[in-house]
């Protein structure tokens, strides 16, 4: 109530130390007659931690030219805030662990659509696949695309990786280690590794992998 916050010294006295700035300069900006918004955080009465945000609307004098007072309308956005920053943990690990890759890994639909491709794509394969991106794996790879759906087929979750030997269509030097595991989200998580690329970089340091649930699919195939 606004008796309790006056009584801690204003509003100001809520706000978590390291966003006290922030808040201070959007003040500055709001007195200066401009509409300004900001996201900070406050310690509500149990003593945790709650993200807001902010929207403010200058209140001027009859005539214009002075502000007399502000607007504000705030929203609780704690839930929005942690996964924003679960998920950005999840893509900086996912990413670190594709830059670590001799291969490249492909997300594939359980329709057997090209969903993602990451990692340094190379050779033949590498290009047809990066050129097929939200097209059907019959499409990109032809006739040999039977060889991956078969083996989609045994991909379960909770299962090993299922691993089978594949040689680019139209590129009969270019042969690959594929291995299949299931993604959290219904989808395929493939590896694909060129046969001479020598055994797979491995992390030596555990990560927290459940920011994101397709890093422990990808943590499986690594491992598989």
């Amino acid at each position: 109530g606004a008796a309790e916050i006056e009584a801690q010294g204003g509003w100001t006295a809520l706000v978590e130390p390291a966003d006290l700035r922030a808040v201070q300069r959007r003040a500055q900006r709001l007195l200066a007659g401009e509409q300004a918004t900001v996201e900070y955080r406050i310690r509500t009465r149990d003593g945790a931690s709650c993200w807001l945000r902010d929207v403010g609307e200058p209140q001027w004098d009859e005539a214009h030219e002075l502000v007399v007072g502000v607007l504000c309308v705030a929203r609780d956005i704690t839930a929005e805030r942690s996964l924003e920053e679960r998920l950005r943990a999840g893509q900086l690990e996912r990413a670190s662990i594709l830059g670590m890759l001799d291969g490249f890994v492909c997300t594939i639909d359980r329709d057997g659509v090209l969903c993602e491709l990451g990692g340094t794509p190379q050779g033949e394969l590498g290009e047809r696949l990066r050129a097929g991106l939200g097209r059907p794996l019959r499409e990109v790879l032809g006739f040999d695309a039977g060889t991956w759906q078969r083996h989609m087929a045994g991909v379960a979750p909770d299962a090993p990786p299922v691993t089978f030997d594949f040689a680019c269509p139209g590129a009969s030097e270019e042969r690959y280690e594929v291995r299949m595991s299931a993604a959290p989200d219904g989808k395929v998580l493939a590896l694909v590794r060129a046969r001479d690329a020598g055994p797979p970089a491995l992390y030596e340091a555990a990560l927290p992998f459940g920011a994101d649930p397709r890093l422990g699919a990808l943590l499986d195939l690594l491992a598989g």
